[in-house]
């Protein structure tokens, strides 16, 4: 499990077992859906790998997350991207993004 930040740079720094408890948490039991139009908040320059998947968070804060092998959105509260925004900064990273 490794937290990165764009298409080339990969945050070396696994997440620690508490932030993988997190992540785990937010995106346990959302429903994926296809959206109807691609969003504006953007994604794949911040994303978490849980295996062998990845999930790319919205660069503007919107509370959404893309399943980047399913193609498909996840939706969450404020509070879970918080969660999920913390562990970028703590490596460095900010929000908003491009």
């Amino acid at each position: 499990v490794q937290f990165c930040k764009g298409a080339t740079q990969v945050c070396s720094d696994p997440l620690t077992a508490e932030e993988v408890a997190s992540v785990k948490e937010v995106l346990q039991g959302k429903r994926e859906y296809t959206a109807v139009a691609q969003p504006s908040c953007g994604s794949h320059t911040v994303a978490i790998t849980l295996g062998d998947t990845t999930f790319a968070l919205a660069m503007d804060k919107c509370p959404a997350v893309k399943n980047m092998e399913t193609r498909k959105y996840i939706d969450i509260t404020n509070a879970e991207q918080n969660i999920l925004e913390e562990i970028f900064l703590s490596r460095g990273g900010y929000f908003p993004c491009s």
